[in-house]
């Protein structure tokens, strides 16, 4: 019903038609409670007229939620003058809704101080609790994080002490909300050590949900840690807030061994949780230095590693055996397998305890990941845990041992731009080693995009130039990462960068190809030829083109780039950029303008072909406007020429392509335009909503609006399951049958019904209750047929109904 306090029509019959055929049914009544408050907010006198004339008032309620005129309009960003009119209207300040909301909750989460102060100037009631959470207003502040509205509300008089129904205190629900600035004003009255329903203090909830200013605030104000039903600390570590749990333990509450086995439940801890670990260790290390206890009771010293580790709690285990707990019995196995953990969190006095304990260190030193090959040391080289690594290679691990990829540990510490385990490496492993794909640890510096490594290497006399396996060169790796600064450094060093790969790829077609143009910049300021050619002939341009590389490609324009160039194929650049649906209509301009188009190369490789069928109407409308500028006399017979093949491949396509068919309407012969219009607007429903293409195609053929498939299915069938409510409007005003059934005995709302979402399938409904109300007033008088269902229907374009 928008559409009549959105429009400007004056037609006083009209309006009380509708409103009468429509607000006599309940089955819509909220829809045009809606409307008439929507009207009064619109102040569209003529329409709350007709309203009041059918036994409507500023008192209406909401038919669902029991809501008031003054609930609606405090909702709506309007001014303090409706509400004014509203409340002289009769409209109480205090009415409830069916959950027992006031307009005071609303504007006290949701609007602006000046909604607040008016409503509490005209007397709204400080401390109405609603049927839901038992909240008051001031509560809603503390949802809506309105500072300004809690302050006027405490000013006022609000109940600092009131309690929510489960019986949490708002001092707890900010901290629980993280308000801080709210909490603060509550606890200038009201107790920091105040306990909720469930025997915590507002810190519990601010623990639980990582508010650490809230923490903070109520620490000032003096609470006690130890208040309460749960453990602070345990509670924060258990929900990984690592700032919370240093904040405590600056506070006085100590981390003993017993913080560790908070990090799991019926499972080990995540290894996103290492992090947490680390400040843990950190601390029980620190306090074992001070001589204090690690242990709160009985249970601590019976938690051995040899204890989690048997209950699956790998990754627990490693942590204790850090902390220094008593080990237990482990087998080589076990050893090895804690080792790799150790190796990978750079747990030294872990990894030394297991060496001190494994029965058999050779039987240790011989355990692998199987996926990867590696070993303990491996592990540590990847982590940079450089400490470890040193010791394990005193403990005789070999680093030249190779993973199931040919690597050795310099290789893994070069991916991983682990600078200092390499450095460390130097003396004991050779830099220009290959694994199985001819890779030195140079080429994989420089995918890590370190160029300290590569500097280490280089110290080493590490050969840049080298070609892998696949012919690929340090630089090329670079250029295709994206490392700028590797790229840079690489090119001052002098290396070439015409060298392709096995594609015959060169730096520059990586970065064009990934869209790296810093890198670009790079290599054409080095004088890299943005023209050279790659595997089927194709240029970086070309290269770029085909990855959409938008970037790329204006850059590569900037330095003359040659557009005008075809690859194996006898595709432009050009061309193959306007294959892809998503496109940048700048560079799409910029390339059309730089290129020479050929109108009458074949098929596959006509830009006119390529455009319409990559469905991007911007470019479509590009290519048709050059032709038709460039050929103004021939461009019907240049497209004629290509219509054939083309509708058959937008026909065809198992995807819904519509977007070249409004270019392709007027270059058609009026008998195509019939025979294909029902194929064309069942593929425009599949792909979208789009009136006017759908009115053209019924303009053509007005049988499209009311059409039968071999199923009994019309047009408004497919465009309600589809959700397509534009199209369902030009149907319906092209006189498409509303109670049509198809062979399952489903009408069009039915489908609707079937397949949309309860919001969307309410707008199907109110679109269709508007047109049965239409036909309504039709029957009455045939005279307002047009004026009518362009009021109600939101469509002007009526002449094809007329000519029925």
């Amino acid at each position: 019903m928008g559409m009549l306090v959105e429009g400007d029509s004056t037609d006083d019959s009209i309006l009380d038609l509708l409103v009468q055929k429509g607000t006599a049914s309940k089955e819509f009544r909220d829809e045009w409670f809606r409307t008439f408050c929507f009207a009064i907010l619109k102040c569209k006198s003529i329409v709350t007229d007709v309203f009041f004339r059918h036994g409507w008032n500023y008192l209406a309620r909401h038919p669902k939620t029991g809501g008031t005129t003054l609930h609606f309009a405090i909702a709506s960003p309007k001014s303090l003058t409706l509400l004014t009119r509203l409340i002289e209207k009769g409209v109480d300040v205090n009415s409830v809704d069916n959950e027992g909301v006031t307009a005071l909750h609303i504007a006290a989460q949701r609007r602006g101080i000046g909604f607040l102060r008016f409503l509490l100037e005209h007397d709204a009631a400080v401390d109405a609790i609603d049927y839901g959470l038992g909240g008051t207003p001031l509560a809603g502040t503390i949802f809506g994080s309105n500072l300004d509205n809690a302050r006027a509300l405490i000013e006022a008089g609000a109940n600092v002490f009131h309690k929510l129904k489960t019986g949490r205190p708002l001092v707890h629900l900010a901290a629980q909300q993280g308000q801080t600035d709210i909490l603060k004003l509550l606890l200038v009255s009201v107790s920091v050590n105040e306990l909720d329903e469930l025997g915590e203090t507002a810190a519990y909830w601010a623990c639980q949900n990582g508010h650490l200013k809230c923490v903070e605030v109520l620490i000032a104000k003096g609470l006690d840690l130890r208040a309460g039903t749960s453990n602070l600390l345990e509670e924060a570590i258990k929900q990984g807030h690592i700032p919370i749990v240093e904040l405590l333990c600056k506070n006085g509450i100590p981390i003993t061994v017993s913080c560790l086995s908070y990090l799991h439940g019926s499972k080990d801890f995540d290894p996103g949780q290492w992090k947490l670990v680390h400040v843990l260790l950190r601390h029980l290390n620190s306090r074992q230095a001070n001589g204090g206890d690690l242990e709160d009771d009985a249970s601590d010293k019976a938690l051995t590693v040899e204890c989690a580790f048997s209950f699956g709690f790998s990754n627990l285990a490693a942590a204790l055996l850090e902390a220094g707990r008593s080990v237990g019995f482990l087998d080589d196995r076990s050893c090895a397998r804690l080792l790799v953990i150790c190796a990978e969190q750079g747990l030294v006095s872990g990894a030394r305890t297991l060496l001190s304990v494994a029965p058999s260190l050779g039987e240790v030193k011989k355990y692998y990941i199987e996926l990867y090959g590696w070993r303990a040391l491996e592990v540590a080289a990847c982590q940079n845990a450089v400490e470890l690594l040193k010791f394990l290679l005193e403990h005789g691990w070999d680093p030249n041992h190779e993973d199931v990829q040919g690597r050795t540990s310099l290789h893994l510490a070069a991916i991983y731009g682990a600078v200092d385990v390499v450095r460390e490496l130097l003396d004991e492993c050779s830099v220009e080693h290959r694994d199985k794909d001819g890779n030195t640890p140079v080429h994989l510096g420089a995918y890590s995009g370190s160029t300290e490594v590569l500097k280490l290497l280089l110290s080493r006399d590490g050969d840049l130039e080298r070609q892998n396996k696949a012919r690929e060169t340090p630089l090329g790796i670079a250029s295709k990462q994206g490392h700028v600064e590797v790229v840079r450094w690489l090119l001052e060093k002098g290396i070439r960068f015409q060298t392709g790969d096995t594609s015959h790829l060169q730096p520059l077609h990586h970065c064009a190809l990934h869209n790296h143009v810093e890198c670009m910049d790079l290599l054409i300021t080095y004088g890299c030829n943005v023209n050279a050619k790659c595997a089927g002939g194709n240029t970086p341009l070309h290269v770029a083109a085909a990855s959409s590389a938008w970037e790329a490609i204006s850059r590569l324009l900037k330095a003359d780039a040659d557009t005008n160039c075809s690859n194996h194929q006898g595709l432009t650049p050009l061309a193959i950029a306007l294959r892809h649906a998503e496109q940048s209509p700048s560079i799409i301009a910029e390339l059309l303008q730089k290129t020479l188009v050929d109108w009458d190369v074949p098929l596959s490789q006509n830009i006119i072909f390529v455009s319409c069928t990559s469905g991007n109407s911007d470019a479509i409308a590009a290519v048709f406007a050059r032709l038709k500028h460039e050929r103004p006399r021939q461009a019907k017979k240049t497209i004629r020429r290509l219509l054939p093949e083309l509708l058959a491949e937008l026909c065809s396509s198992e995807s819904v392509n519509i977007a070249a068919f409004p270019f392709l309407l007027e270059f058609m012969h009026a008998s195509s335009k019939e025979v294909l219009s029902t194929t064309i607007l069942d593929k425009a429903i599949r792909a979208g909503d789009d009136a006017e293409l759908a009115q053209a195609l019924v303009d053509i053929d007005p049988k499209n609006a009311y059409l039968r498939t071999p199923d009994l299915s019309t047009m408004l069938h497919f465009a309600c399951r589809f959700g397509r409510i534009k199209i369902a409007r030009v149907l319906l005003a092209n006189g498409a049958p509303l109670t049509a059934v198809n062979k399952r005995g489903l009408s069009p709302l039915e489908v609707a019904k079937e397949f949309l979402a309860k919001e969307e399938l309410d707008r199907f409904a109110n679109l269709f209750k508007a047109y049965e109300a239409t036909l309504e007033v039709l029957a009455e008088d045939g005279n307002m047929r047009d004026t009518v269902r362009a009021a109600e229907l939101g469509y002007y374009h009526i002449r094809v109904a007329n000519k029925k």
